[in-house]
């Protein structure tokens, strides 16, 4: 699959989110951005593709695509979301909105990518932003880039590739989570 970052799949990713978090006590824009950065690179991790092709860069708060604030913009003058200010834990949070029903797109997405978007909705559903981007901070991508520098792709290897116990761990728990969710269309 030949996805870029200036495509429809990136925001069709961004609306699906938004969708499957809508009733999330946490999700602002820097979860957002984790739920994205995870989904990506677990698709890449398990199939050698990722789901939107999006650059992903180092940042304070974690993994970042590099073009997060213009497609949202995109998805906004379209009229498919809004942003939503919510205090949550006395700060403000911008919460992404998808307006239109029909703008659902989980359909368009293969099962090993749902497979892959679940499992970082698993994972971070109940994070709230300071936790998502602390648990950002201990991917391998991300240590070794500097703040502004793309993560490549190729990093969701380094993990497997450096502890064989932890890969194990990781492939057993992946697993797990298929089989929990195998049929489940809500996914």
């Amino acid at each position: 699959m030949n996805r870029v970052m200036g495509g429809q799949w990136f925001r069709d990713l961004m609306l699906y989110l938004a969708y499957r978090c809508r009733d999330a006590d946490h999700f602002g824009s820097t979860k957002l951005c984790k739920l994205l950065y995870y989904s990506d690179f677990t698709a890449f991790a398990r199939t050698g593709a990722p789901i939107t092709g999006a650059d992903y860069v180092r940042q304070p708060h974690g993994p970042m695509p590099r073009e997060f604030f213009c497609q949202r913009r995109q998805l906004i003058d379209a009229g498919l979301a809004c942003m939503e200010m919510r205090v949550v834990l006395q700060h403000d949070e911008e919460r992404l909105v998808r307006l239109v029903e029909s703008a659902y797109f989980g359909g368009k997405f293969s099962v090993p990518e749902l497979e892959a978007i679940g499992w970082a909705l698993e994972t971070l559903f109940g994070f709230t932003a300071s936790e998502a981007a602390d648990y950002s901070h201990g991917e391998v991508g991300w240590v070794i880039a500097v703040d502004g520098e793309t993560i490549p792709y190729e990093a969701a290897y380094l993990v497997s590739e450096a502890d064989d116990e932890l890969n194990g761990v990781i492939d057993r728990a992946f697993a797990a989570w298929v089989r929990k969710h195998d049929g489940d269309e809500t996914i």
